[in-house]
């Protein structure tokens, strides 16, 4: 074999579960699947696979499985920064300019 060869790659990001609710965290571990979003839990934490091919569908299946608008608006702005995974850990980074949550 000659050279590098150059695959497909994807993006994940990493942060911590403090940047979703307790609820969205319940609701995560019981509902698998979002429209447009597959949710595998860790315990603790999740891997979220994100397929945001539909906005307004994603936005629609979230909200009526109970999730909150901070993690709607957390999925759309992964989306929008290039990422196809979200990795949340309970020991994962915090970043400054979302939203926290103590629980």
């Amino acid at each position: 074999m000659t050279g590098k060869k150059k695959y497909p790659t994807i993006t994940a990001a990493y942060l911590s579960t403090a940047h979703i609710t307790e609820s969205d965290s319940a609701i995560l571990c019981d509902v698998p699947e979002v429209a447009c979003i597959v949710v595998y839990s860790l315990n603790p934490g999740f891997l979220v696979v994100i397929d945001l091919h539909d906005p307004q569908r994603f936005e629609e299946s979230a909200r009526d499985n109970g999730l909150s608008e901070a993690f709607i608006t957390l999925i759309q702005s992964l989306v929008e920064n290039g990422h196809d995974y979200l990795y949340l850990s309970p020991v994962g980074p915090t970043v400054d300019d979302l939203p926290k949550f103590n629980w």
